[in-house]
């Protein structure tokens, strides 16, 4: 659970410096543009991203282009925070409830 909660964090963390990595050309007056997930992990793993591709393919053409480029195309920081978020609400502890028979 706690690791969870960590990894969760730490996505957090990764979609907010994406959103700021982002918005600071716009705030030097550029126009507005969003870097996607698939463009971010080409930018940080090349080989990585090039052996996803290549090893989705060759299991089934249309898991990599319609599925999974469908999703890499969002915001990364939309795409980082939704996964940080999920994981870190999985990590909660749950509550316990006690429950008392007469």
């Amino acid at each position: 659970m706690v690791l969870l909660r960590w990894i969760g964090n730490l996505l957090l963390l990764a979609a907010a410096i994406a959103l700021i990595y982002d918005l600071t050309p716009w705030l030097q007056g550029r126009p507005l543009a969003f870097a996607s997930l698939a463009a971010d992990w080409k930018a940080v793993a090349p080989a990585w991203y090039q052996a996803a591709q290549e090893g989705l393919q060759h299991v089934h053409p249309a898991l990599w282009n319609p599925m999974l480029l469908g999703v890499l195309r969002i915001p990364a920081w939309i795409g980082l925070g939704v996964a940080g978020g999920a994981l870190f609400l999985l990590g909660l502890p749950r509550r316990r409830v006690n429950i008392f028979a007469n």
